[in-house]
């Protein structure tokens, strides 16, 4: 993974472009809207887009 991550990055600095990276929620709103909005963001023409795993740990996000 950490391949085409560095590839993406190196292509921009040779381009001399800005990228976009998008993050989504998976499921949020719904798992169908998701199924939606990620290959609507990759049609838009987003660089690169980031997919979170929705989780409740309120420890992970610093102290409570």
């Amino acid at each position: 993974m950490s391949e085409r991550l560095d590839k993406a990055l190196q292509q921009m600095r040779d381009s001399g472009k800005t990228g976009v990276f998008p993050y989504v929620t998976i499921g949020f709103p719904t798992v169908e809207d998701t199924l939606k909005i990620v290959p609507a963001l990759e049609k838009a023409g987003a660089t690169l887009i980031e997919l979170g795993v929705p989780y409740s740990d309120p420890l992970a996000e610093g102290p409570t």
